[in-house]
């Protein structure tokens, strides 16, 4: 009995090991079989050297307090791929698709929302950056391009404080800055000085703290255009207002002070209620051939210029690139 008790107790073990090498057999042919989808989340400064170490990118920076529109142009630039072409481009790819869609979700039918949203960013302390790559139907010349998605806390810290311009060094990276004014505020009698001392307060502290400069291409994008109009119509002096705030308040005190200062009015998705007729994406097809096509020729340094900035060692080698070349 004894014996028969310490067979059966030996024969437990084999049972067991047989298996568990079974389901391991298994599980490693299911793993065979596993298609490897890129992760399609948004990449972090660090993480984007898997795009920018490979070929030349563009980097666009978009700046602008909460909700002045900003993950909404992202979101429209996506979308209007759906369609085809736009601006002169065909959609080539995307390592963030999975981010795209999910700015994009609350637009649609499938989210059940009775008014077409976006889903604001959620607060991070550090930059998000969305990939796309386009190809130009002219040239057949491919681009990669990153834009930032942030919360418009940062862009309140960095307006107010020195220090946190200096914790985020890709600033010095960008190959173009373009800063969002919510175009609803600003038809608000309440709200707009402030919206607008807000936006100039940013490109000033980034000028006199040398992160914009004579290399810079900046853009000033007043978005929300169907609101603008709207309220242009019930009051006459609106207009005259805004395209004063544009010359006295931006191109009189930065155009000197940068590369390339350009002013834009867009409208990402236009609101019926309002009685636009303006386009989903009204004025983006020109920004977004700007942003391509156009860059900074200083954006070419040597090693010994970048390293004037301690800081840049915290996004490591994140590549400046200008077209084919590479340092």
């Amino acid at each position: 009995m004894a014996e028969q008790g310490e067979a059966g107790q030996g024969s437990a073990p084999t049972a067991l090991m047989d298996s568990v090498s079974s389901v391991a057999e298994e599980t490693q042919q299911e793993v065979a079989t596993i298609i490897d989808f890129p992760w399609g989340e948004a990449f972090t400064p660090l993480t984007a050297r898997l795009i920018t170490q490979q070929r030349p990118t563009r980097l666009i920076i978009i700046a602008g307090g909460v909700k002045s529109g900003k993950s909404t142009l992202l979101g429209t630039i996506y979308e209007k791929f759906y369609s085809g072409l736009f601006a002169d481009y065909r959609f080539a790819g995307s390592k963030t698709l999975l981010e795209f869609e999910r700015i994009c979700h609350d637009s649609r039918i499938a989210s059940n929302r009775t008014n077409p949203e976006t889903e604001r960013t959620k607060y991070t302390s550090d930059f998000r950056l969305l990939h796309l790559e386009v190809q130009n139907t002219n040239t057949n010349k491919k681009h990669d391009i990153l834009f930032t998605d942030i919360t418009g806390e940062i862009f309140d810290d960095i307006r107010d404080s020195s220090d946190e311009c200096q914790r985020h060094p890709i600033l010095l990276r960008c190959d173009h800055f373009a800063l969002c004014l919510d175009g609803e505020k600003l038809s608000n009698a309440l709200t707009r000085g402030k919206e607008i001392s807000d936006g100039v307060m940013i490109i000033r502290r980034l000028l006199d703290m040398e992160i914009l400069g004579k290399h810079s291409f900046v853009d000033i994008l007043f978005t929300k255009l169907d609101i603008v109009a709207a309220a242009e119509r019930e009051d006459g002096a609106l207009k005259t207002y805004i395209e004063d705030i544009k010359v006295s308040k931006f191109q009189k005190l930065f155009s000197s002070r940068v590369s390339k200062l350009s002013i834009s009015d867009i409208a990402a998705r236009p609101d019926a209620l309002n009685n636009s007729e303006l386009n989903l994406g009204y004025g983006i097809d020109a920004l977004l051939n700007r942003w391509v096509e156009c860059y900074p020729s200083s954006r070419i340094k040597k090693i010994e210029e970048v390293k004037v900035y301690p800081r840049i060692r915290a996004i490591d080698k994140f590549t400046l690139t200008h077209d084919d070349v590479r340092i």
